[in-house]
């Protein structure tokens, strides 16, 4: 398994420079269903659940974060995007150490790095490039302030950014993940994320936030395993981004998600723009990339 974040760049990648395009050929056209409704609509669906795609890859990293041998997070997954870089790197109080590719560097620092001391902070620092395991390029630092480990009922992580970037994707915000659990197999998180924004090379800008609940419906026999683990996902969002698109969104239907795939697999989202108002599907329970948006009487494929 990999936890990487192409999945999430590729679709940012592709539909954005689409929807500043789409946005400057029909930002005059009339609001009245129709093709121009149903496409900006389509548009504004698959932006939000890319900038959805970054912050829930970004979720499943800070949950199987471990530091010197020491489980911040809430699962042990060794395989994810940060806690390679962690391995990587050695991590006692601050080392720095080569990337895969022997020409970039990665710092990282605890604070205070007391051993049941809390809050902790971890700071994974890319400077101006690091290549991890799977080729994608990361610089800036990224800040995660851990109350107690995730795994304690009430704990939260609070995650902020500095100049970070992956693939030159920017990404700025705070991310904000709370163990709202009432039991021992009963695992659930609130994760609210405030101020996002998301920017291309070329400029192409979505602000986003969202409030979302996520329930373990399926895994809690083994509770740091995370390989089994499924989840219901709800709440709401808002965005907007350049062209004058905005929208808000209500999860209907609960988004389910296995923590082994990169895509919500079923699961429906209502979202009303400023050009219409559509339903999301991501689909019956099979985990692949495809989607579909309903306005109106119009249904379009989406590629997750």
């Amino acid at each position: 398994m990999k936890r990487v974040l192409s999945p999430t760049k590729a679709l940012i990648a592709i539909l954005l420079p689409g929807a500043l395009i789409w946005a400057a050929c029909t930002k005059n056209n009339n609001n009245s269903a129709g093709p121009t409704s149903a496409s900006n609509t389509t548009l504004m669906a698959s932006v939000d659940a890319s900038a959805d795609a970054s912050f829930t890859d970004l979720t499943n990293n800070i949950l199987s974060t471990k530091v010197n041998g020491q489980s911040y997070g809430a699962v042990d997954d060794s395989t994810s995007s940060f806690s390679q870089v962690i391995a990587k790197a050695f991590l006692q109080q601050h080392v720095t150490v080569d990337g895969p590719d022997s020409t970039n560097q990665v710092s990282i620092s605890v604070s205070p790095g007391t051993a049941g001391v809390w809050p902790e902070t971890v700071t994974i620092n890319f400077g101006s490039g690091f290549r991890d395991l799977w080729g994608n390029v990361y610089t800036g630092s990224i800040s995660m302030v851990f109350s107690a480990p995730l795994i304690n009922q009430g704990a939260s992580v609070t995650t902020t950014f500095s100049n970070y970037s992956f693939d030159s994707i920017q990404l700025t915000g705070t991310h904000i993940l709370t163990n709202t659990s009432t039991g021992d197999t009963s695992l659930s998180f609130s994760v609210q994320i405030q101020n996002a924004k998301v920017t291309l090379p070329n400029g192409f800008w979505v602000n986003w936030n969202a409030s979302r609940n996520w329930a373990r419906i399926a895994g809690g026999s083994t509770p740091l395993w995370p390989f089994d683990d499924v989840y219901d996902v709800t709440g709401n969002g808002s965005g907007s981004a350049s062209g004058g698109f905005t929208w808000t969104t209500t999860i209907e239907t609960p988004l389910q998600r296995a923590y082994v795939c990169p895509w919500f697999e079923s699961g429906t989202v209502k979202i009303v723009t400023n050009y219409g108002t559509g339903v999301l599907d991501y689909g019956s329970g099979s985990c692949d990339n495809q989607a579909t948006v309903t306005v109106g009487d119009t249904t379009k494929n989406i590629t997750l």
